[in-house]
Order: structure tokens, then C-alpha cells, then sequence
């Protein structure tokens, strides 16, 4: 198959379900990089009003949320780029991403039923750009100041470039 083939074959599928199986693959790689004790085969994608996915830990539900952690126009060059196979770059911004996607996601509203649920952002377009003690130094008050008064019970900052948890925390 060509890569013009395959493209178009991508394409074909329609967003969402590309969507739902983005999500689940970044969900399975964080729970292996975690070494998260999820009973197998509980994972599922939901829908709005409920978290990005649900699954059992311990016989018990847990929902979570994820976010990609990316420059919006260079998820938009990459989108470009994927379509058509010209190939892009340029200049893009490392921290406002992180700070917009954690409080966008704060801001939200959840159907949870009760259920504990984590907030997992990821790098997958762009790269990471700062090593854990930048994220311990900067940031971990930031995500941890939204946990208490949120809805989540515990954040991760995951990078599907090496598969790595790069920074969690907890109230």
C-alpha cells in the first residue's frame, strides 16, 4: 500500500472513531508507562458528559479524562501535513499548551456518579519541553491547586514520545 493509499485510507474512517482510538491507545501506552493496575478489559471509551474513558481498578470504577498537550497551530500544520503529505514546520509555543490544557480541563463539567477521576495529559504531536523538575518547580502548583477544588482526584503528565509518566500529583 502506498503512503498516499494509506492516507486516504485514515481518512476514511470517520473522526470519531479515530478519535476514540487515539484516545484509547495513548490511555493503554499511559497505563503500561504507569505500571497502572487496571483489570483487563475494563477499559472503554465514553461520552460527553462522561470522561474520555472508564474503566475497573480493583473491581472499582475510575474515569479518566486526557488531554493532548500540543501548540494549536502545530497540530494544525501536522493535520495539514498528514492529509497531504506536503511536509511543514516552523516555530511553535512550548508552555502555553500545558497551561491552557490544564485549565481547560479544570474548567469543565463531569458526569462522574461518584467515581474517582484522574486528568491525564499527554504529549504526542509536539515534544516535551521540560524535564520533570521544571514540571515540579512550575507547575505542580498549578495542577495541584486545581485538585482540590476540581474534579480530579489525581493528574499525570504523560510523553507518548518515550512512553514515560514525566510528572504526577495528587491533593
Amino acid at each position: 500500500m502506498t503512503p498516499e493509499e494509506k492516507r486516504k485510507a485514515y481518512y476514511s474512517i470517520p473522526s470519531a472513531v479515530r478519535k476514540e482510538s487515539g484516545e484509547m491507545k495513548v490511555f493503554m501506552e499511559f497505563v503500561a508507562a504507569g505500571h497502572l493496575n487496571i483489570d483487563p478489559g475494563t477499559p472503554k471509551n465514553e461520552q460527553p458528559p462522561l470522561p474520555d474513558i472508564s474503566c475497573s481498578v480493583g473491581g472499582k470504577q475510575y474515569l479518566f479524562e486526557l488531554g493532548e498537550i500540543t501548540d494549536e497551530e502545530l497540530a494544525a500544520e501536522i493535520g495539514r501535513s498528514l492529509r497531504t503529505g506536503a511536509v511543514a514546520g516552523g516555530a511553535f509555543s512550548e508552555e502555553e499548551p500545558l497551561v491552557r490544557m490544564i485549565l481547560k480541563k479544570a474548567g469543565s463539567t463531569y458526569r462522574t456518579d461518584g467515581a474517582p477521576m484522574g486528568l491525564v495529559l499527554h504529549y504526542d504531536k509536539q515534544y516535551p519541553f521540560a524535564p520533570a523538575e521544571y514540571l515540579d518547580r512550575h507547575l505542580a502548583e498549578i495542577a495541584l491547586a486545581l485538585v482540590p477544588n476540581g474534579p480530579f482526584s489525581r493528574i499525570w503528565i504523560y510523553d507518548g514520545w518515550t512512553k514515560a509518566i514525566l510528572w504526577r500529583g495528587t491533593p
